[in-house]
């Protein structure tokens, strides 16, 4: 969940707003992952592959990380949610042809690679992106194998581990750290890879944390949740970022949580930090 919150939470930053996620649609509410119109601010959209950046176009986005499997059956539904887009929205006949079905995925299946070899999907002229032969939707995006460009980033802090690894290296050393788009994203990431076994990960992850401050632990509290950034940072640094009175909040219904925060702080100060709550309430 937290992977998916973040995906959603960082595409909306990387289009300026423009993108929306949960969008529903028919009447039992089925939810688009992402929907996304470029508009006007296309020309200072930074971090997406350009077939994400025509002006006029409607995108509809279905988005799988790494911990989810691909089906076949996942390419009808993402056309389901284009045309129940379409729908909605009441686009006219002579819009079709902006309305775009996508699907963006960490890694491939042994199916897809199939479909490839039949001719089901083809290559397009950007590397890790394809697209369906018959239309049935647009395109699919194979994150793990875009190339380390600018405008990949936006996706590529959603790779594998594997992947990632070259990914936080190239952003490191040709100073995206610091980006004020990036810079959030990039430490929540890191936040939430804190346990991977991966040695090469782990060493880009310190180096890139080296840099961190509370501004970043505040951040990625919003961005991933609390108990993702106590897990990697420890307790004491979040009370230290945050401040006690928004750990308090957030814990009220997380129960581990609660009794990690107050063996910390203990009972009593726990009690008067509460009775405050109220009082300003």
């Amino acid at each position: 969940m937290a992977f998916d919150n973040f995906m959603k939470q960082l595409f909306k930053k990387i289009s300026l707003n423009q993108a929306i996620s949960g969008y529903s649609i028919g009447p039992r509410e089925k939810q688009i992952d992402i929907v996304l119109q470029p508009r006007e601010k296309v020309s200072k959209i930074e971090f997406l592959p350009s077939i994400l950046k025509k002006k006029k176009h409607h995108y509809v986005i279905e988005f799988k990380s790494h911990g989810d499997v691909f089906k076949e059956n996942d390419v009808a539904k993402t056309a389901m949610y284009k045309w129940g887009y379409c729908y909605t929205e009441k686009l006219p006949i002579n819009l079709y042809k902006h309305l775009i079905g996508c699907m963006i995925i960490t890694k491939k299946e042994r199916w897809f690679t199939d479909a490839i070899q039949k001719g089901i999907f083809e290559k397009t002229k950007y590397q890790g992106i394809y697209k369906h032969a018959q239309g049935t939707i647009d395109y699919v995006i194979i994150i793990n194998e875009l190339k380390l460009l600018k405008e990949n980033l936006g996706l590529l802090l959603n790779a594998s581990n594997e992947k990632l690894k070259d990914v936080l290296h190239f952003m490191r050393t040709n100073h995206f750290i610091q980006n004020n788009i990036l810079e959030n994203y990039l430490y929540s990431k890191c936040f939430l890879l804190n346990e991977s076994e991966d040695e090469e990960l782990m060493a880009e992850v310190k180096k890139i944390l080296q840099h961190k401050h509370e501004k970043s632990i505040r951040n990625a509290v919003n961005i991933i949740g609390l108990e993702k950034v106590i897990e990697s940072v420890g307790l004491e640094k979040v009370i230290e970022s945050v401040g006690l009175e928004k750990v308090i909040e957030s814990v009220d219904d997380e129960e581990y949580l609660f009794k990690k925060v107050l063996n910390k702080i203990g009972k009593e100060k726990m009690k008067k930090m509460l009775s405050n709550q109220e009082d300003k309430k």
